[in-house]
Protein backbone atom coordinates (compact mmCIF):
# COMPACT_ATOMS: atom_id res chain seq x y z
CA UNK A 1 0.00 0.00 0.00
CA UNK A 2 1.45 3.03 -0.64
CA UNK A 3 1.39 6.41 0.88
CA UNK A 4 -1.50 8.31 -0.75
CA UNK A 5 -3.99 4.97 -0.51
CA UNK A 6 -2.74 4.28 3.37
CA UNK A 7 -3.66 8.14 3.59
CA UNK A 8 -7.09 8.05 1.80
CA UNK A 9 -7.89 4.36 3.90
CA UNK A 10 -7.37 6.16 7.31
CA UNK A 11 -8.46 9.90 6.53
CA UNK A 12 -11.86 9.31 7.02
CA UNK A 13 -11.87 11.93 10.48
CA UNK A 14 -10.72 14.49 8.37
CA UNK A 15 -13.41 13.58 5.66
CA UNK A 16 -16.46 13.30 8.06
CA UNK A 17 -15.23 16.94 9.41
CA UNK A 18 -15.03 18.33 6.18
CA UNK A 19 -18.13 17.08 5.04
CA UNK A 20 -20.19 18.36 8.26
CA UNK A 21 -18.36 22.14 7.42
CA UNK A 22 -19.36 21.87 4.31
CA UNK A 23 -22.99 21.48 5.25
CA UNK A 24 -23.24 23.81 7.89
CA UNK A 25 -22.11 26.48 5.38
CA UNK A 26 -23.27 25.57 2.30
CA UNK A 27 -26.26 27.07 2.16
CA UNK A 28 -23.91 30.85 2.13
CA UNK A 29 -22.11 29.66 -1.00
CA UNK A 30 -23.48 31.32 -4.12
CA UNK A 31 -23.36 29.37 -7.19
CA UNK A 32 -23.20 30.29 -11.03
CA UNK A 33 -22.79 28.78 -14.23
CA UNK A 34 -19.34 27.65 -15.33
CA UNK A 35 -18.20 28.05 -12.13
CA UNK A 36 -13.94 27.29 -11.82
CA UNK A 37 -12.65 26.04 -8.47
CA UNK A 38 -9.46 25.24 -6.74
CA UNK A 39 -9.45 22.30 -3.71
CA UNK A 40 -5.80 23.77 -1.98
CA UNK A 41 -4.36 20.33 0.01
CA UNK A 42 -6.62 17.64 -2.03
CA UNK A 43 -4.21 14.49 -0.75
CA UNK A 44 -5.56 12.11 -2.28
CA UNK A 45 -8.90 13.27 -3.89
CA UNK A 46 -11.34 11.81 -1.92
CA UNK A 47 -12.71 15.09 -0.34
CA UNK A 48 -12.24 16.88 -3.96
CA UNK A 49 -14.75 13.91 -5.82
CA UNK A 50 -16.79 12.11 -3.19
CA UNK A 51 -17.80 15.63 -1.25
CA UNK A 52 -16.85 18.76 -3.30
CA UNK A 53 -18.25 17.76 -6.59
CA UNK A 54 -21.51 16.64 -5.30
CA UNK A 55 -22.13 20.01 -4.12
CA UNK A 56 -20.80 22.07 -7.50
CA UNK A 57 -23.03 23.15 -10.31
CA UNK A 58 -22.58 20.26 -13.14
CA UNK A 59 -20.93 22.85 -15.63
CA UNK A 60 -18.02 23.96 -12.86
CA UNK A 61 -13.79 22.64 -13.15
CA UNK A 62 -12.27 21.77 -10.28
CA UNK A 63 -8.38 21.79 -10.05
CA UNK A 64 -7.67 19.49 -6.31
CA UNK A 65 -3.74 20.54 -5.87
CA UNK A 66 -1.30 19.05 -3.61
CA UNK A 67 2.64 19.80 -2.50
CA UNK A 68 2.68 15.65 -2.85
CA UNK A 69 2.94 14.68 -6.57
CA UNK A 70 2.49 11.01 -5.06
CA UNK A 71 -1.32 12.50 -3.72
CA UNK A 72 -1.64 13.98 -7.19
CA UNK A 73 -0.88 10.80 -9.63
CA UNK A 74 -3.09 8.83 -6.93
CA UNK A 75 -5.91 11.52 -7.47
CA UNK A 76 -5.66 11.61 -10.79
CA UNK A 77 -5.54 8.09 -11.90
CA UNK A 78 -8.85 7.45 -9.28
CA UNK A 79 -10.89 10.33 -9.84
CA UNK A 80 -9.52 12.78 -12.68
CA UNK A 81 -12.50 13.24 -15.09
CA UNK A 82 -13.31 15.96 -17.76
CA UNK A 83 -14.33 18.32 -14.82
CA UNK A 84 -11.99 17.34 -12.60
CA UNK A 85 -8.25 17.42 -12.33
CA UNK A 86 -5.31 17.14 -10.35
CA UNK A 87 -1.95 18.83 -10.18
CA UNK A 88 1.02 19.31 -8.06
CA UNK A 89 1.19 22.97 -6.51
CA UNK A 90 3.18 24.38 -3.72
CA UNK A 91 0.66 26.82 -2.35
CA UNK A 92 3.08 28.14 0.02
CA UNK A 93 5.04 29.55 -2.83
CA UNK A 94 5.47 33.22 -3.20
CA UNK A 95 5.54 32.11 -7.49
CA UNK A 96 2.18 30.69 -7.56
CA UNK A 97 1.16 33.44 -9.69
CA UNK A 98 3.57 32.21 -12.45
CA UNK A 99 1.58 28.61 -12.18
CA UNK A 100 -2.33 30.28 -12.54
CA UNK A 101 -3.41 33.42 -13.88
CA UNK A 102 -4.45 35.97 -11.69
CA UNK A 103 -8.18 35.92 -10.65
CA UNK A 104 -8.54 32.28 -12.14
CA UNK A 105 -10.74 30.78 -9.67
CA UNK A 106 -14.36 31.53 -8.52
CA UNK A 107 -14.23 29.64 -5.30
CA UNK A 108 -11.52 27.89 -3.47
CA UNK A 109 -11.76 25.48 -0.48
CA UNK A 110 -9.24 24.37 1.89
CA UNK A 111 -9.61 21.47 4.52
CA UNK A 112 -6.71 20.49 7.05
CA UNK A 113 -3.99 21.96 4.44
CA UNK A 114 -2.82 25.71 5.22
CA UNK A 115 -1.62 25.07 8.41
CA UNK A 116 1.44 23.74 7.15
CA UNK A 117 2.48 27.09 5.45
CA UNK A 118 4.29 28.69 8.30
CA UNK A 119 4.18 32.16 6.62
CA UNK A 120 0.28 32.58 7.07
CA UNK A 121 0.56 36.01 5.54
CA UNK A 122 1.59 34.40 2.18
CA UNK A 123 -0.92 31.47 2.07
CA UNK A 124 -3.97 34.31 2.41
CA UNK A 125 -2.25 36.82 -0.05
CA UNK A 126 -2.10 33.16 -2.48
CA UNK A 127 -5.90 32.46 -1.61
CA UNK A 128 -6.31 36.53 -2.43
CA UNK A 129 -4.54 36.60 -5.51
CA UNK A 130 -6.11 33.32 -7.20
CA UNK A 131 -9.88 34.15 -6.50
CA UNK A 132 -12.00 36.02 -8.63
CA UNK A 133 -13.58 39.47 -7.40
CA UNK A 134 -16.52 38.37 -5.00
CA UNK A 135 -15.24 35.18 -5.02
CA UNK A 136 -15.72 32.98 -1.94
CA UNK A 137 -12.79 30.72 0.21
CA UNK A 138 -13.78 28.31 2.79
CA UNK A 139 -10.76 27.24 4.80
CA UNK A 140 -10.01 24.93 7.76
CA UNK A 141 -7.10 24.75 9.41
CA UNK A 142 -5.98 23.17 12.44
CA UNK A 143 -4.79 25.34 15.29
CA UNK A 144 -3.43 22.62 17.88
CA UNK A 145 -3.32 19.38 17.79
CA UNK A 146 -2.05 16.49 20.72
CA UNK A 147 0.58 14.91 17.45
CA UNK A 148 2.33 17.84 17.48
CA UNK A 149 2.82 17.99 21.45
CA UNK A 150 4.28 14.26 20.50
CA UNK A 151 6.17 15.12 18.10
CA UNK A 152 7.78 17.92 19.55
CA UNK A 153 8.72 15.66 22.53
CA UNK A 154 10.02 13.32 20.07
CA UNK A 155 12.35 15.90 18.65
CA UNK A 156 14.05 16.15 21.88
CA UNK A 157 15.10 12.83 22.43
CA UNK A 158 18.49 11.70 21.06
CA UNK A 159 18.04 9.12 18.79
CA UNK A 160 15.30 10.98 17.15
CA UNK A 161 16.67 14.47 17.05
CA UNK A 162 18.72 14.25 13.72
CA UNK A 163 15.84 13.34 11.96
CA UNK A 164 13.62 15.99 13.43
CA UNK A 165 15.57 18.78 13.59
CA UNK A 166 13.00 21.26 11.91
CA UNK A 167 10.25 19.97 13.75
CA UNK A 168 8.86 23.67 13.91
CA UNK A 169 8.24 22.96 9.88
CA UNK A 170 5.32 20.15 10.91
CA UNK A 171 3.59 22.48 13.55
CA UNK A 172 0.82 24.35 12.94
CA UNK A 173 1.96 28.28 13.78
CA UNK A 174 -1.02 28.30 15.71
CA UNK A 175 -0.23 25.80 18.23
CA UNK A 176 0.71 27.78 21.23
CA UNK A 177 -2.05 30.69 20.48
CA UNK A 178 -4.18 31.81 22.97
CA UNK A 179 -6.89 33.00 20.29
CA UNK A 180 -6.16 31.59 17.25
CA UNK A 181 -10.05 31.99 15.67
CA UNK A 182 -9.72 35.74 16.67
CA UNK A 183 -5.86 35.62 15.31
CA UNK A 184 -7.01 34.10 11.86
CA UNK A 185 -9.55 36.67 11.03
CA UNK A 186 -7.48 39.38 12.05
CA UNK A 187 -5.01 38.05 9.11
CA UNK A 188 -7.80 37.33 6.50
CA UNK A 189 -9.35 41.00 7.39
CA UNK A 190 -6.15 42.45 6.68
CA UNK A 191 -5.50 40.87 3.65
CA UNK A 192 -8.63 42.26 2.47
CA UNK A 193 -11.03 39.75 2.92
CA UNK A 194 -14.85 40.47 4.05
CA UNK A 195 -15.26 37.40 6.79
CA UNK A 196 -18.56 36.26 7.10
CA UNK A 197 -18.02 33.09 9.51
CA UNK A 198 -15.42 32.25 11.47
CA UNK A 199 -15.31 29.77 14.41
CA UNK A 200 -13.38 27.34 15.80
CA UNK A 201 -14.55 23.83 17.01
CA UNK A 202 -13.23 20.55 18.51
CA UNK A 203 -12.52 17.94 15.69
CA UNK A 204 -12.48 14.30 17.19
CA UNK A 205 -10.15 12.12 15.79
CA UNK A 206 -12.01 8.28 14.29
CA UNK A 207 -9.99 5.75 15.09
CA UNK A 208 -11.81 3.01 16.66
CA UNK A 209 -8.57 0.72 17.76
CA UNK A 210 -5.18 1.18 18.35
CA UNK A 211 -3.67 -0.34 15.06
CA UNK A 212 -6.26 1.57 13.31
CA UNK A 213 -4.52 4.82 14.98
CA UNK A 214 -1.06 3.85 14.29
CA UNK A 215 -1.48 3.43 10.97
CA UNK A 216 -3.24 6.47 10.35
CA UNK A 217 -0.34 8.63 12.32
CA UNK A 218 2.12 6.66 10.02
CA UNK A 219 0.37 8.03 6.67
CA UNK A 220 1.28 11.41 7.66
CA UNK A 221 4.31 11.17 9.92
CA UNK A 222 6.38 13.57 8.07
CA UNK A 223 9.90 12.69 9.62
CA UNK A 224 9.35 8.76 8.83
CA UNK A 225 11.05 9.11 5.27
CA UNK A 226 14.18 10.77 6.67
CA UNK A 227 15.07 7.39 8.04
CA UNK A 228 16.39 4.00 7.78
CA UNK A 229 13.34 1.36 6.99
CA UNK A 230 14.92 -0.24 9.96
CA UNK A 231 14.18 2.87 12.43
CA UNK A 232 10.95 3.30 11.04
CA UNK A 233 9.00 1.09 13.34
CA UNK A 234 10.81 1.61 16.58
CA UNK A 235 9.94 5.28 15.66
CA UNK A 236 6.11 4.72 15.75
CA UNK A 237 6.69 2.58 18.55
CA UNK A 238 7.89 5.59 20.80
CA UNK A 239 5.43 7.98 18.86
CA UNK A 240 2.68 5.54 20.04
CA UNK A 241 4.40 5.06 23.61
CA UNK A 242 4.16 8.80 24.30
CA UNK A 243 0.96 9.23 23.06
CA UNK A 244 0.02 6.51 26.26
CA UNK A 245 2.09 8.13 28.62
CA UNK A 246 0.07 11.39 28.05
CA UNK A 247 -3.19 9.78 27.89
CA UNK A 248 -4.21 10.29 24.83
CA UNK A 249 -5.97 7.47 24.01
CA UNK A 250 -7.39 4.94 26.52
CA UNK A 251 -7.51 0.91 25.46
CA UNK A 252 -10.49 -0.74 26.80
CA UNK A 253 -9.60 -4.25 28.23
CA UNK A 254 -10.00 -7.36 26.55
CA UNK A 255 -11.62 -5.26 23.65
CA UNK A 256 -8.73 -6.05 21.15
CA UNK A 257 -7.04 -2.55 21.17
CA UNK A 258 -10.69 -0.66 21.01
CA UNK A 259 -10.18 3.11 21.28
CA UNK A 260 -12.31 4.80 24.44
CA UNK A 261 -11.00 7.97 24.37
CA UNK A 262 -8.71 10.43 21.83
CA UNK A 263 -8.15 13.91 22.61
CA UNK A 264 -9.61 16.12 20.08
CA UNK A 265 -7.71 18.41 17.37
CA UNK A 266 -8.87 22.03 17.53
CA UNK A 267 -10.01 23.43 14.35
CA UNK A 268 -11.08 27.09 12.84
CA UNK A 269 -13.06 27.35 9.75
CA UNK A 270 -13.45 30.63 8.10
CA UNK A 271 -15.56 31.62 5.13
CA UNK A 272 -15.11 34.94 3.20
CA UNK A 273 -15.10 36.75 -0.01
CA UNK A 274 -12.67 38.81 -1.85
CA UNK A 275 -14.89 42.11 -2.04
CA UNK A 276 -12.48 44.14 -3.96
CA UNK A 277 -14.35 44.97 -7.49
CA UNK A 278 -12.25 44.43 -10.86
CA UNK A 279 -9.98 46.95 -12.20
Amino acid sequence: MNLAELYENRNSSQFNDSAAVVDQLKSKLQWQDGETIMDVGCGPGNVTALLLQAIVPHDATIIGVDISSNMVEHAQKKYGNKNLHFCTLDFGSENIRQVFELESFSKIFSFYCLHWIQDQRRSTENVWSLLKPNGAALIVIVVHSPLFTVYRAMSKLEQWQPYMKDVDRFITPYQEVENPCDEYRALLESTGFKVTDCFAKESAVDAPTFDFLKESLNAVNPFLGRMPKNLQAKHMDALMDIVLENHMIRIEEGSEGKLTYIQPNRVVVALCQKIRPSN
